[in-house]
């Protein structure tokens, strides 16, 4: 029903057929959850209406690993669910244990750029005599390179892609931050 300054203010009055006697009749089905208090939140934040959130990659960035969701919260159906030392397969847990310390010994050297690329650790390997598998190298390109730690950060939540064993041997070491390919929501 529309509204014109011509028209007679009788032709505006909501008639009893115009949804009063069942207010949820014109409604969507989330129109009408939503009325009932069980919608989902919409996608969108208040004050963001007409706005498209998108995607995006911001790259790899420090993220608080207080801010990150611990592994052992997760339902023990869901995949990456990591509660003990048996969880872990690919790489033992003393060996990552061995690749979290040496990666803290290593953020300053990366944070300051001189230690911001693999060349650098493979040096640093070489004059150590380590082997890639216990050196440097591999561990600034665990972090670093295609199997770099991932999370989505959707406002304030983050959820894992990958990495939920070092994040939750790094919760349990002590760990402030770590590298990680951020998707975030915007």
């Amino acid at each position: 029903m529309s509204f014109d300054a011509h028209d007679h203010p009788k032709d505006t009055e909501v008639r009893e057929s115009d949804s009063i006697k069942d207010p949820g009749k014109s409604l969507s089905d989330r129109g009408k959850q939503s009325m009932q208090g069980i919608a989902a939140p919409a996608e969108r934040p208040i004050g963001e209406v007409g706005k498209h959130r998108e995607w995006k990659d911001k790259g790899i960035q420090m993220i608080p690993v207080a801010n990150l969701p611990d592994p052992a919260d997760f339902d023990p159906s869901e995949p990456g669910r990591v509660s003990s030392a048996e969880d872990f397969n690919k790489t033992s847990m003393q060996e990552m244990k061995e690749g979290l310390i040496k990666f803290e010994a290593m953020k300053p050297y990366i944070q300051n750029g001189e230690g911001a690329n693999p060349d650098f650790w493979k040096k640093i390997d070489q004059k150590q005599g380590l082997d890639h598998r216990h050196g440097y190298q591999r561990v600034y390109e665990t972090f670093y390179g295609d199997s770099a730690i991932k999370v989505s950060k959707d406002g304030d939540k983050y959820e894992i892609e990958n990495g939920n064993h070092r994040i939750w041997l790094a919760k349990r070491m002590g760990i402030d931050e770590l590298p990680a390919r951020l998707k975030a929501r915007e």
